[in-house]
């Protein structure tokens, strides 16, 4: 329902909340965390210069990848806050360290997928498809398996692989997601390793300086969340003299920013969907007795103006006009992180909020969705049936997949935003530290039109745990740090619900369950804010709201999808 999260952060203040960091590009065929800046060591050039391989690749993990320049074609997507593609200092770093020069085929990211898809269908693809989506697993199946286009990379892996295979060592699961079930691997998809803090997405942030000046304690119930807000509302804590406090506000359509969605999991498991999964099994929150007393809550809340109207309807822009107001008007909202609703460079703001850690709901449940990111599904790279030398195309794939060059894709040049991090420092968590931001958390941003590519793919395991971490946690330079620590917190709370296993359908029955669920997720959506806003009455058109969800083919949809997912899953 309100997933997507990695392109609604691309639009966010703070880009680097969904960004990839951790370094060791190498010349040798030891881990990625090394440390070692490939473009400072004097043989990386020439490391390659006695032994080749397959098209011509010098040896795992030596720089560059070939020595004889090779060109290949790769198509892209461009994020609207680069410039320039072609002629970008990440673009010039990658031909300089690999010796590969790159034939771009470049749309905007908006539109990317029908332009691929068209590309593909019309035979008019490159060798190679960068960081756009090389597609679903429905689109590996059908690109891959069947018509042939996505080439199989184990022979290369196998060969060729230092980053991939020790992602793959840490974190197994990553390579049972990638393997297609006639036990090839088309596609590198996207994952962030498993600290990464959109791993729980269910955030909510809440004016704890408004609450220990009304005397109040945070809360950790439904009662004593209310009764905050009441206060809110009533006792002007911004001291202004108006009755101008909003208690609780959100965004539509964005990342976790639903005002509903962190309460609702008081009362059930609830990620925004109309599936959950536990032990191996398939069910719908949605029609729960739970769900329903979840509603009622919030219906009483909108209903003493608890709830910001807006919040159902406004945009991103919006929250964050209303969380910089002045004087500071927005008591609480949910969001991914906290920089979507007020300007984490305002210390003085940003010192008056904190996380809330999931409320107990009145019949005790008190849980969090949690995405592990240990499993994935789809791909963000591929190579194509056109590749005339594929052993140089996997060894570039590889290559991004160090954590060293995904920092100087997304954040530039070493030492401008970004540097090794200190001797003997670690991250937020205890993990030894492989880097430390230089800026104030948003400069960085700046560079983006000519400096980054602002994309990433598979990087390794807790590169964002392994951020140094220093001084003040409040401080802009250490809000990454800080969204680790409460990502922390948040996951000591881990709901019912099960990550699942990736799924994998024949294009009639793939299509099939997205066409049927389209409509019901966007009746369920209505519903809910139907519900809450006293547009429908909970208790008088509960029954029929059942009914529309069995009309709807809700029991049928989850029967199917649990077939299907078995089946794919023997």
């Amino acid at each position: 329902m309100r997933k997507n999260m990695k392109s609604i952060i691309a639009m966010l203040l703070v880009v680097m909340s969904m960004t990839a960091m951790v370094f060791g590009c190498k010349n040798d065929t030891g881990n990625s965390s090394q440390n070692s800046n490939p473009s400072s060591n004097p043989d990386s050039s020439a490391a390659g210069s006695n032994a080749t391989n397959e098209d011509g690749v010098t040896p795992a993990g030596e720089l560059p990848i070939v020595t004889e320049q090779t060109t290949l074609s790769v198509m892209l997507p461009q994020n609207a806050n680069i410039n320039d593609l072609v002629d970008n200092d990440f673009t010039h770093f990658v031909e300089e360290q690999t010796n590969i020069k790159l034939d771009m085929q470049i749309s905007p990211a908006d539109g990317y997928d029908e332009k691929l898809n068209l590309a593909l269908s019309t035979g008019t693809y490159p060798e190679v498809i960068l960081y756009g989506a090389a597609g679903s697993n429905l689109d590996i199946v059908k690109y891959g398996m069947t018509e042939k286009i996505y080439i199989p990379m184990n022979d290369y892996i196998e060969k060729y692989s230092v980053n991939i295979k020790q992602i793959w060592e840490d974190i197994p699961t990553i390579k049972e997601s990638m393997t297609a079930p006639d036990g090839n691997v088309y596609v590198i998809p996207r994952s962030e390793g498993a600290a990464g803090h959109g791993s729980i997405s269910d955030k909510f942030w809440i004016n704890t300086a408004w609450i220990q000046q009304l005397g109040k304690s945070v809360p950790t119930t439904t009662e004593e969340f209310k009764d905050v807000l009441i206060a809110f509302r009533d006792e002007d804590p911004n001291g202004n003299g108006q009755k101008d406090e909003v208690p609780l506000s959100g965004a539509a359509n964005t990342w976790a920013a639903d005002p509903y969605l962190f309460i609702m999991n008081a009362f059930c498991h609830f990620d925004g969907g109309i599936k959950m999964f536990k032990d191996g099994v398939f069910s719908s929150p949605v029609t729960t007795d739970a769900f329903k007393n979840g509603l009622k809550y919030l219906a009483e809340l909108y209903d003493e103006g608890l709830i910001d109207p807006a919040a159902f309807t406004q945009d991103l822009n919006s929250l964050l006009k209303l969380g910089n107001a002045e004087p500071t008007v927005l008591g609480s909202f949910g969001a991914g992180h906290l920089a979507m609703g007020i300007d984490i460079t305002n210390r003085e703001l940003a010192d008056q909020y904190e996380a809330l850690m999931p409320l107990k709901g009145p019949d005790g449940y008190q849980g969090t969705p949690v995405y592990d990111d240990l499993y994935t599904s789809g791909g963000r790279a591929a190579i194509t049936d056109k590749c005339e030398k594929p052993a140089v195309a996997f060894r570039l794939l590889d290559f991004f997949c160090d954590g060293y060059v995904v920092n100087r894709m997304d954040f530039g040049p070493e030492n401008e935003s970004w540097a090794k991090a200190d001797p003997g420092a670690t991250g937020v968590t205890g993990l030894k530290a492989e880097w430390k931001m230089l800026s104030d958390g948003t400069n960085y941003s700046q560079l983006s039109n000519s400096k980054t590519w602002g994309i990433g793919m598979l990087f390794p395991a807790d590169w964002k745990a392994k951020l140094q971490f220093e001084g003040d946690i409040l401080d802009a330079e250490n809000y990454e740090a800080r969204l680790i620590r409460d990502t922390a917190a948040y996951a000591q709370y881990r709901g019912e619900g099960e990550s699942e296993k990736p799924m994998w359908a024949d294009a009639d029955t793939a299509t099939a369950l997205s066409n049927q669920a389209v409509p019901i997720n966007d009746y369920v959506k209505s519903a809910i804010v139907a519900f809450i806003t006293g547009q429908k009455d909970i208790d008088a058109e509960w029954d029929a709201y059942l009914a529309d969800l069995e009309k709807l083919g809700l029991s049928d949809y989850i029967a199917a999808y649990q077939k299907t997912y078995d089946e794919s899953n023997k």
